[in-house]
């Protein structure tokens, strides 16, 4: 696991307030900033475990004004979400969503806040990715409403950076996984599946291809955010796997013979998937780049999975 860098806070940035803390990337964020000796506050929508120099809220974001009596705090960071089990089917998500980016944008309009929001690369559609991987110039095409959501709140989030004269910041966030992913995704499929001794079934032919990025690296581009200017940001890793690749990562961190990746016999809607993203405006401008290698980031996932939280 990554250790928090020094935080280098423009000005008199001290109170940050994180959303979605209860969740993998918000509580990773809250970890950090902590670490960091910033005084956090985060929001959650029910009780829960404590946290060490957290500072808990517990509201239901999509209420209107549910922060209405919490602030000020100097910046916030925007992590909640709910997260569709399909971009197709994501009506329901999206709307709770925008309650929720709209309730925290207009507090900390009010608290004249900097703002650091968690997006998605899944802004950008399935475009054919340029030599190098896709830039943060690439037009956007939303796949669904929760996308077109997050598509709106960075522009929404962009006219309220203008208007108040304080940094509003979008990380563009492709496929987080850390211990204790609830999201349905293949990767903690494959972590579950390694952890029962199970095969590795990948769809097709396993030749998806796609990147990986430990909730801990997201909690640092957070960090670097703050210290910043603003602007719009791609956070993933640069490297990219196949699905096939992925499950040979996952075997040999569980111990298991690469003979135990397999084809699942039936086709992958993704097959001719090859997309990457391109990092180079967060390592140029934010000084950041992801610390933790996949391999690293799964060892610990299948290690936490056999000892227990």
């Amino acid at each position: 696991m990554s250790s928090p860098t020094s935080f280098r806070a423009p000005g008199k940035l001290e109170r940050v307030l994180v959303t979605g803390a209860g969740g993998m990337l918000g509580g990773a964020i809250a970890r950090r900033l902590s670490a960091a000796g910033l005084d956090v506050a985060a929001t959650r929508r029910r009780p829960g475990a404590e946290m060490d120099g957290v500072r808990w809220i517990t509201t239901d974001l999509a209420r209107a004004g549910a922060l209405a009596d919490r602030g000020p705090f100097d910046a916030v960071v925007h992590a909640a979400a709910q997260i569709p089990r399909s971009h197709a089917e994501s009506s329901s998500d999206a709307a709770v969503n925008r309650e929720m980016d709209e309730c925290v944008l207009e507090a900390a309009r009010s608290w004249e806040a900097a703002v650091v929001y968690i997006s998605s690369a899944a802004v950008y559609g399935a475009p054919t990715p340029p030599h190098g991987g896709i830039g943060e110039d690439q037009p956007l095409n939303p796949p669904g409403p929760y996308a077109e959501e997050k598509a709106r709140a960075e522009e929404d989030g962009r006219r309220q950076a203008e208007a108040t004269g304080r940094p509003f910041t979008a990380l563009r966030v492709n496929a987080p996984y850390a211990p204790g992913q609830r999201s349905d995704t293949v990767l903690r499929k494959f972590v579950e599946r390694a952890s029962r001794g199970e095969p590795l079934l990948y769809w097709g032919s396993g030749a998806r291809e796609q990147s990986f990025i430990h909730a801990d690296d997201v909690a640092g581009a957070c960090e670097a955010a703050l210290a910043g200017d603003g602007g719009i940001f791609n956070i993933t890793d640069s490297r990219v796997v196949t699905m096939r690749e992925l499950g040979e990562i996952v075997a040999r961190a569980s111990g298991l013979p690469t003979s135990a990746v397999q084809p699942a016999g039936q086709p992958d809607p993704g097959e001719e998937l090859r997309v990457g993203y391109s990092i180079e405006r967060a390592r140029e401008l934010l000084g950041w780049q992801p610390m933790i290698p996949l391999e690293q980031g799964v060892a610990q996932w299948i290690a936490q999975v056999r000892t227990g939280p």
